[in-house]
């Protein structure tokens, strides 16, 4: 017989813990386990929750009451707990939303998800006239002019402004610097001021211009803007005597009472 202590072997009934849901209590060589609210069995394997579903969370007992509680974050639809809110995606800079309780990180246009972030693949602004804009680090916006000009107001502009140099617009000091200021909705491009012309609104029917970085649609007379389109709102090009004329889907249409209709331009009796 080996009496070295060493050799002797310690078998504990309650490590690993044996218990599903519960903690185990020991019994001389033996183990009790003691249930979590409502399982029950040796194991606490057993549900007593007979009515409820809860999958993914724990139903409890509360005298014959059974009561589904699911983890934090989450809400209980049709017996299965589901994702209030995104609780493992990390989405900075961007919207994480929830479809089929899987997380998802929304990126808004222009932006790409990488490492826990949404970032900037290109500019947003248009404030930059002249100048190339580029994404630095921390989805900044960084505008970058060219050798010779400075970024004032949004608009590159030279620095050793003369009025050979400065057609359509004035030099003025600023900063320090004499500068080539052009008129609203133009930029200097060259040694003259042109008109800035719009990149993102389309204005079809009407006239864009740039006015401090905003690109601004004007349409003319009995039009709006909808859609970047100018609308017509009422009739300009067809009349309607007899009748009414109505603008439906942008077309002028002549509407004649009852019984008569629509010759050219007169309601004529049927």
């Amino acid at each position: 017989m080996n009496s070295n202590p060493d050799s002797i072997i310690d078998l504990h009934p309650c490590e690993p813990s044996p218990c599903v849901h519960g903690h185990c209590v020991t019994q001389g060589e033996d183990f009790q386990c003691i249930c979590d609210n409502p399982f029950t069995g040796r194991y606490c394997e057993i549900s007593t929750c007979i009515q409820t579903k809860c999958f993914g969370g724990r139903c409890k007992l509360y005298g014959d009451r059974e009561e589904c509680h699911c983890p934090l974050g989450h809400r209980l639809e049709n017996g299965t707990c589901l994702k209030n809110y995104c609780v493992e995606k990390k989405c900075f800079n961007g919207i994480c939303v929830i479809e089929e309780d899987v997380e998802t990180c929304v990126c808004e246009e222009g932006s790409i998800y990488e490492e826990n972030e949404c970032r900037k693949v290109k500019c947003s602004h248009r404030h930059c006239i002249g100048g190339e804009c580029r994404v630095v680090r921390g989805n900044v916006e960084e505008c970058v002019c060219p050798l010779g000009f400075i970024l004032i107001d949004g608009i590159c502009t030279i620095t050793n402004c003369t009025p050979r140099r400065c057609y359509g617009g004035r030099c003025e000091s600023r900063e320090g610097q004499l500068v080539c200021i052009c008129p609203d909705g133009f930029h200097l491009e060259g040694v003259g001021c042109i008109e800035t012309q719009c990149k993102e609104q389309n204005c079809f029917g009407g006239h864009c211009r740039v006015v401090k970085g905003e690109e601004i649609c004007t349409c003319l007379d009995n039009y709006v803007l909808k859609d970047n389109q100018c609308q017509k709102i009422r009739c300009v090009e067809r009349s309607c005597f007899g009748g009414k004329c109505d603008v439906v889907e942008g077309e002028e249409v002549c509407s004649c009472p009852v019984g008569f209709e629509p010759h050219g331009d007169v309601c004529r009796e049927i």
